[in-house]
């Protein structure tokens, strides 16, 4: 970096350990930034314009308006890893040595070893502990303790490191001897111990005497002090000394936590139905010629949108028909091809049968002609949903509507050349 350059740099981060450890390399650097404080209550990191900055939709993301090497075109980042890396690399200390090492040397693969290690095994462990132990609707033992017994399994490596560098001479720092952007990315994690319930004084069973001391000795550089109060003042541990505190802390983060997780399964719900309809509206109408017409499918994908999953595919959502008993609604929403094949065909045929009442033709069909089999059921079945836009069927449907039932559109198909022929009844159904 030239002498003459001037960082242009801005943050977008929230006080967590993932947030915590940018703000820290940047403290310590002695880099000026700007700070825009990601509201995660609010989702703010899922919102189109964030998305744009890291289309996996978590902080932190750094942007750095005037790169050394491009000052014209300013370049996004995130992934912490590759933040740290970056500004180790980009923006070393002056007069201070660096927060890094010459790629061409020992020590800078080392540092590599130590940042994957926080961050592929350190981060995501700790993150389930937290998970487990704080957020979780339901407390689940086996979970909690699965990954707290892993977190200080991992504490204890840390901690051998340690202990055995300062044997060495190295000093009680992970990599060099000297303190790194690998002890930035680990100590963002065991700041936060006692928060996923893993104590620091506890030991893990085996003392932790070098990883405390590691700690205590980070804990008091004015780098860190300053990097873990961005962009918000960092409380954990002072609310952590009374319950009262601990459980407002806790209120506070698990409201966003679940919040997301929640919004994020309704979303993947949303887009699994959408797929399951756009699935069997592209593949059968291009199999028979036949396209279902824009309103209706919009009808239909607005039901998806709108009635959860479970409700379609049980039938609990559609409502009591005021016809004929001779229909059997309730027999062909129970029946056994629908029982034991939960698939795209039967959420498409649901949604259809809600929107349309085609419900109510196929039943008679089935029930005229004594079509019963299996295989009979899915391929009446995929043409009343294929064959939605023909306007005789809409107009039998309508008269089904009203009872009066004159007609029926049925398909016979040649198992082998999977051709189709139409046939219409213009007697009235019977039934029982």
């Amino acid at each position: 970096m030239s002498s003459e350059h001037k960082p242009n740099l801005t943050l977008y981060t929230a006080g967590t350990p993932n947030g915590q450890k940018i703000s820290i390399a940047l403290e310590e650097l002695g880099l000026e930034y700007k700070v825009h404080h990601v509201d995660l209550e609010r989702d703010e990191q899922k919102e189109e314009w964030f998305l744009k900055l890291n289309p996996n939709g978590r902080i932190p993301v750094l942007t750095d308006h005037s790169p050394p090497m491009h000052p014209e075109k300013e370049v996004h980042l995130h992934e912490g890893l590759a933040i740290l890396l970056y500004l180790a690399g980009t923006y070393p200390l002056k007069g201070k040595g660096s927060l890094t090492f010459p790629p061409e040397s020992k020590e800078y693969w080392e540092l590599l070893v130590w940042l994957s290690f926080a961050q592929s095994h350190l981060a995501p462990m700790q993150g389930q502990a937290n998970h487990f132990h704080r957020y979780a609707p339901e407390k689940i033992q086996y979970g909690i303790e699965r990954y707290q017994t892993e977190t200080k399994r991992l504490y204890g490596v840390l901690n051998t490191r340690l202990v055995e560098q300062e044997s060495v001479g190295e000093g009680l720092w992970l990599v060099g001897g000297k303190f790194t952007v690998a002890d930035i990315c680990a100590f963002s994690w065991v700041n936060w111990g006692e928060w996923a319930g893993v104590r620091l004084e506890d030991g893990g069973g085996e003392g932790w005497e070098g990883l405390r001391r590691w700690v205590d000795v980070i804990q008091g550089r004015e780098g860190v002090k300053r990097g873990v109060d961005v962009p918000e003042k960092f409380v954990m541990k002072e609310k952590m000394k009374t319950k009262e505190g601990e459980e407002e802390f806790a209120r506070y983060h698990g409201n966003w936590v679940m919040k997301g997780m929640e919004e994020d399964r309704e979303k993947h719900k949303k887009q699994e139905q959408i797929d399951y309809i756009h699935a069997m509206d592209t593949g059968m109408s291009r199999s028979h010629l036949l396209e279902i017409p824009p309103e209706l499918r919009l009808r239909i994908y607005s039901y998806l949108l709108t009635t959860p999953a479970h409700l379609i595919v049980n039938g609990s959502s559609l409502p009591r028909p005021s016809m004929p008993s001779l229909l059997r609604v309730n027999r062909l929403l129970r029946h056994e091809y629908i029982n034991e094949h939960f698939n795209q065909p039967s959420m498409t045929f649901y949604a259809y049968y809600r929107e349309t009442g085609s419900w109510c033709i196929l039943e008679g069909a089935r029930t005229k002609l004594d079509i019963w089999h299996r295989s009979c059921f899915q391929d009446l079945s995929c043409l009343l949903t294929s064959f939605a836009g023909a306007q005789r069927c809409c107009e039998k449907m309508a008269k089904v509507r009203e009872g009066q039932m004159e007609g029926i559109v049925v398909v016979e198909s040649d198992g082998a050349q999977r051709w189709w022929r139409w046939r219409t009844f213009d007697q009235e159904c019977a039934g029982s």
